[in-house]
């Protein structure tokens, strides 16, 4: 299922991604597609601000 973390993720909507972290109200370990997680989905297509952002939430272990 293509979660609430997913879309800013893919397409690099970093004001999303940061009301989501703050609030906390997605899983950020929720995989998509082809078994990628938001992470993978922002570091895929170049969105460095996404990805600053989710490597700044607690939960998110970047070696998954």
């Amino acid at each position: 299922m293509f979660s609430r973390i997913h879309r800013p993720s893919v397409f690099g909507i970093d004001e999303i991604a940061t009301d989501l972290v703050e609030a906390e109200s997605c899983d950020i370990h929720q995989t998509y597609g082809v078994g990628n997680t938001p992470l993978v989905w922002a570091v895929r297509n170049g969105h460095g601000g996404v990805v600053k952002i989710q490597l700044g939430w607690d939960e998110v272990n970047p070696d998954t």
